[in-house]
């Protein structure tokens, strides 16, 4: 019964662990991508990670446990049930309207199996753990309580991480960006005039809005790591010169040249027209 017991304990944390740390890569890149949907969707990977490690804990004898060890395990493993049932109810959800196709019907079953090893195993040793404190009460309850004040923030604080970063690369990419935008326009057009074009509809680089550049420009980084077409982004802001339009692009921070319909949504241009608005370079 104890290899039974053993080899189950293992099952369970090997599957569990693959699950959040495959899931966490998506996770994660929502948090960065969507705050708001990505910090509720920190909550059940994080109590997945909860899970995990009440799992491993659970390789080592519970007789032996002390009685605060005992409650900290039941807490990590009720969290682990809640983040698998949670996760397996998002998959199918978000995998229910085609689960006509072959592939899909695959990835549902593997949804709906995943949770029944890893919740079983939980339960099995939140009732050992359970019948063993009602014999070992806690000295110091304080404790228990600090340890789940814990656990509710940590999923906040990692949430914040896409905050932090995020702040740290527009003021990276921000701090000269005024220059770095002159500089480029210069070398194009070889002193001669070029017109600023803009979603907000700057007429130079002074009047350009950088902070939603930046936001924007964070965003569509974001899309690409995930996946996403760059047809769905749109262009920063850019210049036209000698009738041809340049691009601008933080990664080599100047003017490119981008393929005619690289985009979906381009800035309403002011470079024709009586409205036409052209800088002359030094």
């Amino acid at each position: 019964m104890s290899l039974l017991r053993t080899l189950l304990v293992f099952a369970s944390f090997s599957v569990s662990l693959l699950v959040v740390a495959i899931s966490g890569i998506w996770i994660l890149a929502i948090a960065f991508g969507s705050y708001s949907v990505g910090l509720l969707a920190l909550f059940p990977w994080f109590f997945g990670v909860c899970g995990v490690v009440g799992l491993f804990r659970s390789r080592s004898d519970r007789a032996a446990r002390s009685p605060w060890e005992l409650r900290t395990d039941v807490v990590l493993l009720v969290l682990g049930i809640m983040g698998a049932l949670i996760f397996a109810a998002l998959y199918i959800a978000r995998f229910g309207a085609d689960s006509r196709d072959v592939a899909s019907s695959h990835l549902m079953l593997l949804a709906a199996i995943f949770p029944l090893l890893p919740v079983g195993v939980a339960t099995f040793e939140i009732n050992r753990s359970v019948a063993l404190w009602r014999t070992t009460p806690l000295p110091v309850p304080e404790r228990l309580r600090r340890f789940l004040t814990m656990l509710i923030i940590a999923p906040l604080v990692i949430g914040s991480v896409r905050i932090l970063a995020q702040e740290a690369a527009m003021m990276w990419y921000g701090r000269d960006l005024v220059a770095a935008a002159h500089a480029s326009a210069e070398q194009l057009s070889k002193g001669g005039p070029y017109c600023v074009m803009d979603f907000d509809g700057a007429r130079s680089f002074e009047e350009l809005d950088k902070r939603r550049i930046l936001v924007d420009a964070f965003k569509n980084r974001i899309d690409y790591l995930m996946g996403r077409t760059t047809l769905s982004a749109s262009p920063h802001f850019g210049i036209e010169v000698d009738g041809k339009d340049y691009w601008w692009s933080f990664r080599e921070k100047k003017f490119l040249w981008y393929r005619p319909g690289s985009w979906l949504r381009v800035p309403p241009t002011t470079c024709q027209g009586p409205q036409a608005h052209y800088r002359i370079g030094k």
